[in-house]
């Protein structure tokens, strides 16, 4: 669920062969000429009003900020000083637009200066020069405000005399103060920093409430942390709001609204309204992508992900790209080309475990276990992230190999993941997900007796967790304990909180598989999907459901949809 975009709106085109769009602009972080570092957040401010601007019009596709950022700080890094000709056809072929809108800003005594000028790439040609605007030094937003009209006039000449009377905009710019803050909120967003920008995005809040646009990033942000009920409470003040927001933020909107509902059908829907509005958007791509996964339709996963280069832009620092990939591969059972997306993960990203857990996984479907031995000894080799630890790429590529008929080997796999754990430092050990990792893992390993002793004290501690509650219903009924199992299963069906995504019924389906309830399981789990759930590879090699591989209605439901 939570392997969304990471950035909700990092939506970056990239180079197709150079394609460039004629109808497509993109405005350029505007150069500092002051000689003083400290105005240097006027160039991000200027580019991102005039932006606003344009896609508020929605008759031009329009590069979003956060996109030309990035697009703009790669040009930069690799020219080094200055934005001269070369690096506008370097921004205009890293976009796909065919217009570029750029500009500089100078310092006199206590004015400032902005000067801005539009290039047609395609022809190589100045289609327009904008008249320079001067204003207070104090209040930058004023000047930034008469430039933003001034670009807008020049467009509607370029484009079509219709746009003329559209150019004025209705909205008014926010304090000095309010951009400041979302400017250096933006720039702590793009470096996945959600934390530190929701803190900014705050402050936006503190000093101008009517300024709208950092509030989407912001509930993208709490999104991406798990903090669904924060994310909920802004959603609901900018659907109050849609008249503010571009076309392309309103459909993400929506999209975040029926996450949130874990209504999966209702979010690949609009999504693909995104992706209508703007098909070139590589992040919207993405989450398309994704979303089709959780729908269960690979096949579509697998040809949106073609259009997207995983190692340009936004998106080659973006990981969980693999993960969906692979997983499509997976599920529609092509593990050679399973195989091959990983290797091309695993060059991107050496010492991730995340990506060579791909690896291992895909080399256990084709029973390659020699070498899924030697991906495991390399996983202990490698820096622990977030978490993924080696005992969690070793119970992975267990199930998996438990899946497709390598028993014996699974099982030499789990041993070692419960040696990993019992051999970390105390202080670790101690913890919460350390213990809980183990008693996965002894579940695996069949050792029900060591799974409930650890999962029964750590239920103790949190009642509320619902894995803690879900494996000892599993361990009950596999126990033959029927009556504890009910007990458990029913407990599960009464919890009403939100944001469970479905959580707590397919465990109640894991259990039923469990107590030979087949048909009820298969009920459960569509259920589940309903309310959320995703599905997902780790399905077919759930030890759980194991009795239904057979079964004709689990076959057809977990059968691609597309």
């Amino acid at each position: 669920m939570l392997a969304v975009i990471v950035g909700v709106v990092l939506l970056l085109f990239q180079d197709r062969g150079a394609k460039l769009h004629p109808n497509r602009v993109v405005v350029a972080v505007f150069e500092n000429r002051t000689g003083d570092p400290a105005l240097d957040p006027l160039g991000n401010m200027a580019a991102d009003w005039i932006t606003q601007a344009l896609s508020h019009i929605g008759l031009v596709e329009v590069v979003p900020s956060i996109s030309a950022l990035v697009a703009s700080q790669e040009v930069k890094a690799a020219a080094g000083t200055g934005f001269g000709a070369i690096q506008v056809r370097a921004l205009a072929e890293q976009t796909g637009a065919g217009k570029v809108i750029s500009g500089a800003y100078y310092k006199h005594g206590e004015t400032i200066q902005l000067q801005a000028q539009m290039m047609d790439v395609q022809q190589e040609k100045l289609l327009h020069a904008v008249e320079p605007v001067s204003g207070s030094l104090q209040n930058p937003m004023e000047a930034i405000e008469r430039l933003q009209q001034r670009v807008m006039a020049t467009l509607a000449m370029h484009l079509t005399p219709r746009m003329s009377s559209l150019a004025p905009m209705i909205s008014q710019p926010p304090s000095f103060e309010a951009y400041q803050a979302y400017i250096e909120g933006l720039e702590l967003y793009i470096r996945l920093e959600f934390p530190e920008a929701i803190h900014h995005f705050e402050r936006v809040a503190a000093f101008d409430s009517t300024f709208i646009a950092p509030l989407f990033l912001a509930a993208a942000a709490h999104w991406n942390l798990g903090r669904g009920a924060q994310a909920d409470s802004i959603i609901r003040i900018l659907n109050q709001a849609r008249v503010q927001l571009t076309p392309i933020e309103r459909h993400f909107t929506d999209w975040l609204r029926a996450e949130l509902r874990g209504d999966n059908a209702g979010a690949l829907s609009a999504i693909r309204q995104v992706v209508e509005t703007a098909p070139s958007y590589d992040q919207a791509l993405y989450q398309l992508g994704y979303n089709a996964l959780q729908v269960n339709r690979p096949r579509e996963t697998v040809e949106v992900f073609a259009q997207i280069d995983p190692e340009r832009g936004v998106l080659k620092g973006w990981a969980p790209y693999y993960g969906a990939l692979t997983a499509a591969y997976h599920t529609l059972g092509d593990h050679r080309q399973e195989l091959k997306a990983t290797q091309r993960g695993r060059r991107q990203y050496p010492d991730m475990l995340r990506i060579l857990a791909y690896e291992a996984r895909a080399l256990a479907a084709l029973g390659r276990i020699e070498e899924v031995n030697q991906r495991l000894d390399e996983s202990l080799m490698l820096p622990l992230q977030e978490e993924w630890t080696p005992a969690r790429v070793m119970e992975e590529t267990a199930a998996e190999l438990r899946e497709h008929g390598h028993r014996q080997a699974a099982f030499a796999v789990l041993d070692r993941a419960i040696s990993w754990y019992q051999n970390r430092p105390s202080e670790e050990a101690a913890t919460a997900s350390h213990r809980y990792g183990l008693g996965r893992t002894l579940y695996m390993a069949e050792r029900w007796e060591e799974a409930q002793a650890l999962v029964e004290k750590l239920s103790v501690e949190d009642s509320s967790n619902i894995d803690y509650q879900g494996h000892l219903g599993a361990i009950a009924a596999r126990r033959g304990e029927v009556e504890k199992a009910r007990r458990i299963a029913e407990q599960l069906q009464r919890i009403q909180r939100p944001y469970l995504f479905g959580n707590h019924t397919y465990w109640r389906a894991k259990i039923a598989a469990l107590s030979g309830e087949r048909e009820r399981a298969v009920t459960l789990l569509r259920e589940a999907f309903a309310q959320g759930y995703d599905y997902g590879t780790h399905i077919s090699r759930d030890m759980d459901l194991e009795s239904l591989r057979d079964y004709p209605p689990f076959q057809e439901l977990m059968r691609p949809k597309g």
